[in-house]
This record gives C-alpha cells, structure tokens and sequence, in this order.
C-alpha cells in the first residue's frame, strides 16, 4: 500500500475533499458515504477536524495561504455548540477545513 502524505497541507486539502477521490480509489469496494446528516453531527466532526488539524500543525507547521507564512503558530479557537476555527497567530487568518 502507498504511503499518504500527512502533512498539515496535506490534511488541510483532504479536509477540504480534494483529495477524497483519490483515497477512495485506492480502497477496494469503497462505499461513497451517506450524507451526513443534522447541524449537531456537522459541527461535531468540523470540529474533530479542527483539532486533528491543529495537532499536524503543532508537529510540522502550515503555510498561511493568506499571508504566505509557514508556521507552528496556529490556535484553536472553540465555543460549546459552535464550529471551530483554527487561526494564524501572524494575520488572524481563519483556515476552514
């Protein structure tokens, strides 16, 4: 099996469903997945997104794709029944998985 990239970038563009398709081809008899369904599951797993991002850029950093800055300085940004962000510290710039 190949090995996958995981890099912050690279998760940042998985998260982003870039790159989905090709993950999927690599699985023998993948199902698509369901839609997911109700704004309580959305959040919970935007969320989970967030802070698995956060831990990749804590261990290997991210470029800003705003201000083009490749940093560990990233926060997460979470309030109890909202969606998550993840913020660089250098222009306030939120990142949306």
């Amino acid at each position: 099996m190949e090995d996958f990239d995981t890099g912050a970038d690279a998760v940042l563009r998985w998260l982003r469903g870039e790159e989905l398709a090709g993950i999927l081809a690599r699985i023998p008899n993948h199902e698509v997945p369901v839609p997911l369904r109700g704004k309580r599951e959305r959040i919970r797993l935007h969320n989970a997104a967030c802070e698995r991002l956060i831990e990749v850029i804590g261990r290997e950093g991210l470029t800003c794709p705003h201000c083009g800055r490749n940093s560990k300085e990233y926060r997460l940004s979470e309030r109890e029944g909202h969606k998550s962000a993840v913020i660089c510290r250098g222009c306030g710039w939120v990142i949306e998985p």
